[in-house]
């Protein structure tokens, strides 16, 4: 389904058209409900439980059992927690690319 997902637990997206999920139980029942969206944009740090790394690894397993990320899918990550950043992208680039490899 071609929705956008902004995750974060402060800052707004820019731009219109995003659902905005604030926790990563709130994302994970957007993504249970409409299934992955074409555009996700993360952030790292949702406050003191779960992190946007924990709901970049959901998506994995979501997309192993449901095979519902699209070759048009685009993440970014906002946060300001470089070593986070840099854990979401590795993960999800990680796995996209072993995913085109794999068809």
């Amino acid at each position: 389904m071609g929705y956008k997902l902004f995750i974060d637990d402060l800052r707004e997206p820019i731009g219109s058209g995003w659902l905005v999920a604030r926790t990563y139980a709130e994302a994970v029942l957007i993504i249970q409900t409409l299934g992955i969206p074409q555009l996700i944009s993360f952030d790292h740090d949702l406050g003191l439980d779960e992190t946007g790394y924990d709901l970049a690894k959901f998506i994995v397993e979501y997309d192993q059992l449901h095979d519902d990320i699209d070759d048009d899918f685009v993440f970014k990550v906002h946060s300001a927690n470089p070593v986070g950043a840099k854990n979401i992208e590795c993960l999800l680039n990680n796995y996209i690319k072993f995913k085109q490899d794999n068809k």
